[in-house]
């Protein structure tokens, strides 16, 4: 199954910066919403209430610091670092979760975004009603 990128008809709502850190380095980066990109991933098998969307969005980032600063020890994991969100609509335009967690790297997230939530439009209710029938 192909992934769809949403990403002008998103009805995932994030306010705030999320903060995150390279553990070797002690770097500190933020994350603000317009740095997510939400693609959906298509729908887990029939519950209950229907269909469950999943929608994902990672950001990869990679340390500032300078080569020349870095202790000669550290590797890639140290340097570079993949974050993603998670979230379910479950049932059809309901929030139902969202995870948030640290893929790839030696990273810590220290503050997640203040809000994430669904925001289910009529564009985007017809949009995954098509989805839902195609796959």
């Amino acid at each position: 199954m192909n992934d769809i990128n949403i990403k002008d008809t998103t009805p995932i709502d994030v306010r705030g910066t999320a903060k995150i850190k390279f553990n070797a380095t002690g770097e500190i980066r933020e994350i603000k919403p317009e740095d997510l990109e939400w693609d959906v991933t298509g729908s887990s098998h029939e519950r209950q209430m229907g269909p469950e969307n999943i929608y994902v969005a990672t950001v990869e980032l990679e340390s500032e610091k300078l080569d020349d600063e870095l202790d000669a020890d550290l590797d890639e994991d140290d340097l570079k670092i993949s974050v993603t969100w998670e979230v379910s609509e479950y049932p059809l335009n309901c929030f139902n979760s969202c995870i948030s967690k640290i893929e790839k790297g030696n990273g810590e997230l220290i503050k997640d975004f203040d809000s994430i939530d669904f925001l289910p439009t009529d564009d985007n209710i017809d949009y995954l009603n098509e989805y839902n029938e195609t796959y």
